[in-house]
């Protein structure tokens, strides 16, 4: 009879939680990744970079890091072949979010 009631609560705690009430993040951000894991992105979007070649995508998701885009980048080159050549194409194109001191990228007017 325990085991019955045992297993019953189980059942109707997995029902709720994941069928009824599930858990919904709507408001995350790789900004609010820890440290560690904002450096783990970086290396991320530099292994896809390095496949791509796709510099526009790799500035937009770096800059979902927020202020420690930058950071994150330069640390995840100091170990990583690829994150160390997205940093030096993003140093080459003087984008503000490495480079703060560089002036703003020029972007062509929409049609």
């Amino acid at each position: 009879m325990a085991l019955l009631g045992l297993l019953l609560g189980a059942g109707l705690g997995l029902l709720a939680g994941w069928v009824l009430w599930p858990a919904q993040y709507d408001s995350v951000t790789p900004e609010l990744l820890a440290a560690d894991r904002q450096i783990d992105y970086a290396k991320m979007i530099a292994a896809h970079y390095a496949r791509s070649s796709d510099l526009d995508l790799a500035r937009t998701q770096l800059a979902r890091l927020g202020p420690a885009a930058a950071d994150s980048l330069r640390r995840a080159a100091a170990t990583d072949p690829a994150a160390a050549r997205l940093l030096t194409s993003l140093d080459a194109e003087g984008d503000p979010t490495i480079n703060p001191t560089a002036p703003p990228i020029a972007t062509p007017p929409a049609d």
